[in-house]
């Protein structure tokens, strides 16, 4: 009981999944799924790579912060010295500071140890950032009182040349958003997602293949219908398509630098609608089977094997070894070198050498095939002329064929004369068994007329008669089933109405098919079906069937006759149900001597199936038995007029 309830909770959980891969709906989802799963997969390995190529996971975050920030660090140190060095008042440049995240700066001269000019936003700072930067200018007069008069030197052998330093300290974490804040910010989301895209990348890469898995399961599926069927992207050439799919591809495989990832990112996201596709369209052809068919490649190789079968075998080969001499000499003319000419010519004559030897062997070749073939379809006095043949191994092959037909021919005259002496010893022994078994009949039913009192010698003339009877018909059907076999019979065959023969078989037998309870149910056809057939054979190939039906069919069964058209044949059937249990094959029960009933209660000597077999093939028809349980059945063939 429980393992019937496992079995249905197996059921409903395999109608489940069955419904699922044919809902428009799933579907669709999986599809969405994989797209952007994979896009997240293919992002967060680009982020993952670019984060470990700059050293995040090395360095500090501070320590990374500074050298990101380098650029935007050196533009505000450039923009307040270019303030200074222009001479504007120090009101513009605290102005400016005050719109960035600049907690102070101060200007400071390291050379007389001076400080030149300060800046402090409002408050205290004590976690920012220091960043500083060295310059060189004339130092006549006073900085912030006469600021037009200073000139920015770069030759630090000039006169009155003193060292500044600028010294610019930065909000740590920063508040305005300016261009610092953006990188801060950008800095420290790498640093606290640095481990967690790897998260992202396994689990957004185990959603998009169990997606793409799905897609791949639901491929072909429809409502209602449990097997794949066709889709619409079937028939188009698979090489094709692969070629369509994959090209855009190409111009992605040139180098490009770290601007460019993002644009090759948004370009595969967009190319990979297309490939889902063509994988989901490659899947249902695996389902439909023999996927390849469809293709330009394999359609193009099939024809070109059709063309070069057609060609003979010397063709063939001459054929082959011209297209190797073509690709050589292609090679030799590619590279040439200083003595081409000689190597040239000596390359001609060598394959002209080659090319002639190849042929003539492949001659020889043909000759050898030719003769194998002719041997093989039965054709045992071809003879292969090896006069010519300057090859001895060819040669000696030749003779071994040739040897073999006459070994053949020797075997197959032996099996004809044992086969006509078998015939010959059959009809003649039986002749002379006849003769006087013929003189016993004959005085066993004298005695059996004579009056006797002794009951005993009636009985015992009564068996002998009998048995003589049976043993007189035993002959006969055994010379007949020998001439049947070794087709010695004449055979005259006219059009008859194979109905008519049928249902007048059928009137013969009524009385003893009624005397063994079988009721006969006949299909007779509501047109004459003509036939070429032997009256006589056929007449004894019905005689047979039915009296092998009345010995051996099941007492109170129905029997199946029935004649109908199959084609441009006449196709004629009895049906009966055995009366014993049918444990031997349909090719056992047709052998000569072989009965129905192993215990061999019944009359018969088993020739009957074996008779009728033999008689429906010399008049061109087929006999067919099969067996099913006890229900045996034989099916006669034979061509329409």
């Amino acid at each position: 009981m429980k393992l019937l309830k496992k079995s249905g909770e197996e059921k409903t959980a395999l109608i489940q999944r069955t419904a699922l891969i044919q809902r428009t709906a799933a579907k669709a989802a999986a599809f969405f799924l994989t797209l952007v799963m994979t896009a997240v997969c293919i992002a967060g390995i680009i982020i993952a790579s670019g984060m470990a190529h700059s050293g995040i996971y090395t360095k500090s975050e501070d320590e990374f912060m500074r050298e990101q920030a380098g650029g935007i660090v050196q533009s505000d140190m450039n923009e307040i010295v270019s303030y200074v060095m222009k001479g504007r008042n120090s009101f513009e440049i605290e102005e400016f500071c005050s719109y960035k995240n600049i907690s102070r700066v101060t200007v400071t001269s390291e050379d007389v140890h001076r400080t030149v000019w300060s800046w402090k936003r409002d408050g205290e700072y004590e976690n920012d950032t220091e960043y500083n930067m060295y310059v060189r200018w004339d130092n006549k007069s006073n900085l912030i009182t006469d600021i037009s008069s200073r000139r920015f030197l770069s030759d630090r052998s000039a006169k009155n040349v003193e060292k500044i330093k600028f010294s610019i300290h930065y909000l740590n974490p920063p508040v305005i958003d300016d261009s610092y804040k953006q990188r801060y910010d950008l800095i420290h989301l790498a640093y606290s997602m640095r481990y967690a895209v790897y998260f992202i990348i396994f689990a957004s890469a185990f959603l998009a293949i169990a997606s793409f898995v799905f897609l791949m399961c639901a491929s072909g599926h429809h409502k209602g219908r449990e097997e794949a069927e066709k889709g619409w992207g079937t028939g188009f050439p698979l090489d094709l398509l692969s070629a369509v799919v994959f090209l855009p591809l190409f111009p992605l495989l040139s180098p490009y630098n770290f601007n460019d990832i993002i644009i090759v990112l948004m370009w595969l996201c967009v190319w990979e609608i297309p490939f889902t596709a063509f994988c989901m369209s490659f899947a249902l052809r695996v389902k439909l089977g023999k996927w390849w068919r469809n293709t330009i490649i394999y359609k193009f190789i099939r024809g070109v094997v059709r063309i070069v079968r057609k060609i003979p075998f010397v063709g063939k080969t001459a054929l082959i070894i011209s297209g190797v001499f073509l690709a050589e000499f292609i090679l030799m003319v590619v590279n040439r070198s200083s003595n081409y000419d000689q190597i040239l010519a000596l390359w001609f004559i060598t394959k002209l050498i080659l090319f002639s030897a190849v042929i003539f062997v492949a001659v020889q070749l043909k000759k050898l095939k030719q003769g194998g073939e002719a041997i093989a379809s039965g054709d045992t006095e071809y003879k292969i002329d090896s006069s010519k043949m300057l090859i001895p191994d060819f040669k000696e092959h030749a003779e071994n064929l040739n040897n073999i037909s006459r070994s053949v021919n020797i075997a197959v005259g032996e099996k004809m004369k044992s086969e006509r002496m078998k015939t010959e010893l059959i009809t003649n022994v039986s002749h002379d068994i006849k003769t006087p078994l013929t003189s016993i009949i004959n005085y066993a039913d004298l005695i059996g007329r004579e009056e006797c009192k002794n009951e005993k010698i009636t009985e015992y003339t009564e068996v002998l008669l009998r048995q003589s009877k049976r043993l007189k018909r035993l002959i006969e059907d055994l010379v007949e089933a020998s001439k049947a076999s070794t087709g010695n019979l004449e055979v005259v065959l006219t059009p008859i109405d194979a109905n008519i023969m049928l249902m007048q078989a059928v009137g013969e037998y009524e009385e003893k098919i009624k005397a063994f309870d079988l009721e006969v149910i006949t299909d007779e056809p509501s047109e004459p079906i003509s036939i070429n057939a032997d009256g006589r054979r056929l007449w004894r190939v019905f005689d047979n069937l039915l009296n092998n039906i009345c010995k051996y069919a099941q007492s109170g069964t129905r029997v199946y006759l029935s004649l109908g058209r199959d084609g441009n044949d006449a196709v004629i059937t009895f049906k009966n149900t055995s009366s014993a249990p049918l444990n031997i094959s349909a090719d056992e029960l047709i052998e000569r001597f072989v009965r129905g009933d192993e215990s061999r209660s019944t009359e018969g000597n088993g020739l009957g199936l074996s008779i009728a077999k033999s008689l429906t093939e010399l008049q061109n028809g087929t006999f067919g038995i099969s067996i099913d349980g006890d229900l045996f059945k034989v099916v006669l063939r034979f061509p329409l007029v």
